[in-house]
C-alpha cells in the first residue's frame, strides 16, 4: 500500500477510502526480491520509507493437504480439483474459486484501509509540517550562465513533405526511424524458458505449519509433460493467439495483420507442451513476445539511423537550449560551479565520487546534473541517450559524461558508447563524450582517474 498518492496538483480526497490509496499487487516466485524492486522504484520516484506499507498476503490462502502432485493426479476424489488446477476450462470449481477470490480481495482491501488509517494517523502525529493531501512540493532553480545551443541530430525532410520550403528538417525522434518496420521477415526465435518457469509444489510444513515450496521431481515434471500433450487443441491455440494479439495491438508502429501473423508464427513454432500451457500463462508469453518485438525495433532503428547518417540524410545542428529554470522535489547547492543555483540531488556513490573530483579542478567553468527525461538533454537517435552530467571548461569545451557501475559493462553500455562517440565526431571540435567506470571498463571508455587527467587538459 502506497501513501502520498494524492500529493499532486489539484488532487482531491475521495469519500471512498480505498480510492485514496495506491496498490502494488505482485505474484512472483521470489516475493521478497519483487517487493524490494518495487520499493526501489518508489524511492526513485520520490517516496521515502515512510510512504509505503508492505504486507505478504500469502497467509490469506489456505494451503492444500501435504500431497505430491502425482498423488493429486491419481486421487479420484480430487480429479475435479486437479483438472481445474491444470486447465483453463470453465467449471463449478472455477466459479467457486472466483467467489473465494472475491472474499480474499475484500480482506486485502480491509487490511489496506486499516493500514491507510494508521499511516494518516502517523503522518499527523509525526509530521505536522507535511500536508498529506496537498500539492507535492517542487522547488525551482534558476540558470546562472548563458549557454550556446547544444548539437542534436536532425533529419532532412524530402521536398514536398512540408508546407514551407524553408523548413526542411526536424529534430530527430526515434519513431522517425521505424516507419517502415515490418515483422514479416523478422526472427521468431524466443527463449520462453523464463516465461514458463520451473514447476513448484506448494505444501504445508509439518514443522511450523506454514506454507513452503519446492521444485517438483523429474518424475513429476514428466507427468506434467505427458498430461499437457493430451490437452492440446486448436481452439485453445487460436484463443491464445487472439489474447496475445489483444495485449500487443496498441503499438502504433505495427501493422495489425503483420503483428498477428508474427504471433501465429511464434505460437505455431512452440512445442506441444508449451502450446498446451500457453493459455494458462498468457501474460508471461505476451511479455516475452513484446520484449522480442521491442528488441527487433531497436535493432531496426539502429541500422536505419547509421544508414541515413552515412548517406547524409541525418545531420547534426545546434538545437537544444537549457531551460531558464529547472524544477525538482530535491535540490541542493552544496557544490560550487553549478550551472543552476541548485542542482538535482540524486547521485549514486560513483556519480558523487566523479563530481567531487570534477568540481575540484581549476579549469571547470560549470557543471550540470542532467535530467534523465525531457526537458533534459539527450543524444537523440535510435535511442534517447540521457547523459548523467554536462560539463563546461574555461575554454568553453562541452563534455558529455556518462558514468557506469562496474557491473554494467554490457551491450547496452557499448551501444550508448558507440552512439555518444559518433555524436562527438559529428559535432564541432569543442564537444566531447566520455563514459567512465570505476574499476572495470569497456573498450574506449575510461576509469575515473584517467577521466580526471583528461579533463585537466580540456
Amino acid at each position: 500500500m502506497i501513501g502520498r498518492v494524492l500529493r499532486q496538483p489539484n488532487a482531491r480526497k475521495y469519500t471512498n477510502q480505498e480510492l485514496n490509496v495506491s496498490y502494488v499487487l505482485t505474484c512472483s516466485n521470489d516475493f521478497d526480491t519483487t517487493a524490494k524492486s518495487v520499493i526501489a522504484g518508489l524511492n526513485r520516484a520520490g517516496f521515502s520509507k515512510d510512504d509505503y506499507r508492505q504486507n505478504d498476503f500469502r497467509e490469506l490462502y489456505e494451503p492444500r493437504e501435504d500431497k505430491g502432485i502425482l498423488e493429486y493426479a491419481n486421487d479420484e476424489n480430487n480429479s475435479n480439483e486437479n483438472s481445474e488446477f491444470l486447465s483453463a476450462d470453465v467449471s463449478i470449481d472455477n466459479i467457486t474459486k472466483n467467489i473465494e477470490l472475491e472474499n480474499k480481495v475484500s480482506k486485502i482491501l480491509e487490511n489496506a484501509k486499516t493500514m491507510s488509517n494508521e499511516y494518516n494517523k502517523e503522518i499527523k502525529e509525526n509530521s505536522s509540517n507535511l500536508d498529506y493531501f496537498g500539492d507535492l512540493e517542487v522547488k525551482a532553480s534558476k540558470i546562472k550562465f548563458e549557454v550556446e545551443k547544444i548539437p542534436q541530430f536532425v533529419k532532412l525532410l524530402p521536398s514536398g513533405s512540408i508546407l514551407f520550403e524553408e523548413v526542411n528538417r526536424k529534430v530527430l525522434e526515434k519513431e522517425d526511424l521505424q516507419k517502415d518496420f515490418k515483422l514479416a521477415d523478422k526472427d521468431i526465435q524466443i527463449n520462453f524458458d523464463l516465461a514458463e518457469g520451473s514447476i513448484f509444489e506448494v505444501y504445508l510444513s509439518k514443522d511450523d505449519n506454514l506454507p513452503k515450496y519446492k521444485k517438483v521431481s523429474q518424475m513429476q515434471r514428466e507427468y506434467f509433460k505427458q498430461y499437457l500433450k493430451t490437452t492440446n487443441d486448436e481452439t485453445r491455440i487460436r484463443q491464445s493467439i487472439n489474447l496475445i494479439f489483444g495485449k500487443l495491438r496498441n503499438d502504433n508502429a505495427l501493422n495489425e495483420n503483420d503483428l498477428k501473423n508474427y504471433i501465429e508464427c511464434i505460437v505455431n513454432n512452440l512445442s506441444d507442451e508449451r502450446k498446451a500451457k500457453l493459455l494458462d500463462e498468457i501474460d508471461a508469453y505476451a511479455l516475452k513476445i513484446r520484449n522480442k518485438i521491442k528488441e527487433l525495433k531497436s535493432e531496426y532503428r539502429e541500422k536505419v539511423f547509421y544508414d541515413l547518417l552515412n548517406k547524409g540524410n541525418i545531420k547534426i545542428e545546434n538545437t537544444f537550449s537549457f531551460e531558464p529554470t529547472i524544477q525538482a522535489s530535491k535540490l541542493n547547492s552544496l557544490r560550487d560551479k553549478s550551472l543552476y543555483e541548485e542542482e538535482i540531488d540524486n547521485l549514486n556513490s560513483l556519480e558523487n565520487k566523479v563530481l567531487t573530483e570534477i568540481v575540484s579542478l581549476d579549469n571547470i567553468k560549470w557543471w550540470h546534473r542532467n535530467k534523465d527525461m525531457k526537458p533534459g538533454f539527450c543524444i537523440n537517435a535510435f535511442i534517447n541517450h540521457y547523459l548523467d552530467f554536462i560539463i563546461c571548461t574555461e575554454n568553453d569545451n562541452i563534455i558529455m559524461l556518462e558514468t557506469k557501475e562496474d557491473d554494467i559493462t554490457n551491450d547496452d553500455s557499448k551501444t550508448k558508447f558507440k552512439l555518444g562517440s559518433k555524436w562527438a565526431d559529428k559535432a564541432v571540435d569543442k564537444y566531447f563524450y566520455f563514459m567512465v567506470f570505476e574499476n572495470s571498463k569497456i573498450e574506449g571508455s575510461l576509469l575515473v582517474d584517467e577521466f580526471i587527467d583528461t579533463m585537466k587538459e580540456l
